[in-house]
């Protein structure tokens, strides 16, 4: 079963909430992963509302999962109003990846670097993580700025076989 209103809230920062998404955030979340200016740094592919609304789904099914491997919530301005954007931390045997995507209308704002370090804050404080681990695509300065304003350090290039290019890994250790 799907929550269609669900209102979790996973952490907060100064401007914005991060919470578990929901059904009620479809218009904006298609609005996101239908632009090819937000998707181009991601795999490069704009989704149709129908597979983005599979693809909600999926995101919201997880929340229930106990093994959960993925975990996608809603960044929404702590003030009310729709959704910004959203961020992402994925756990591995391997590897716990933090991630972010915006609305390209909100681009510029500062929320990158703002969800950026609650999300570090929350991954070594809530789910006691060592580690964690970002990539960038090389072409993607404003991404790699934000990952080194959040303290996270170049580790060398990886090849994504996804996406058939290099990235930029990143990380930090939880001290």
């Amino acid at each position: 079963m799907i929550n269609l209103t669900s209102e979790v809230t996973i952490f907060k920062t100064d401007r914005l909430v991060v919470r578990e998404l929901n059904l009620e955030d479809f218009n904006p979340y298609f609005e996101m992963h239908g632009n090819p200016n937000v998707m181009r740094y991601v795999d490069g592919d704009v989704e149709s509302e129908e597979e983005c609304m599979i693809n909600l789904k999926y995101v919201i099914s997880q929340y229930s999962d106990p093994k959960k491997v993925l975990s996608v919530w809603a960044i929404v301005p702590k003030d009310g109003g729709e959704l910004v954007g959203t961020c992402a931390l994925v756990r591995t045997k391997t590897v716990n990846e933090i991630g972010y995507r915006f609305l390209e209308k909100y681009w510029g704002n500062g929320y990158g670097t703002e969800v950026t370090k609650g999300l570090i804050e929350y991954a070594f404080t809530e789910e006691n993580l060592d580690k964690l681990t970002a990539y960038a695509v090389k072409e993607n300065t404003p991404s790699i700025k934000i990952l080194e304003k959040c303290g996270l350090s170049y580790v060398g290039e990886v090849f994504n076989r996804d996406h058939q290019e290099w990235d930029l890994e990143y990380e930090i250790e939880n001290h």
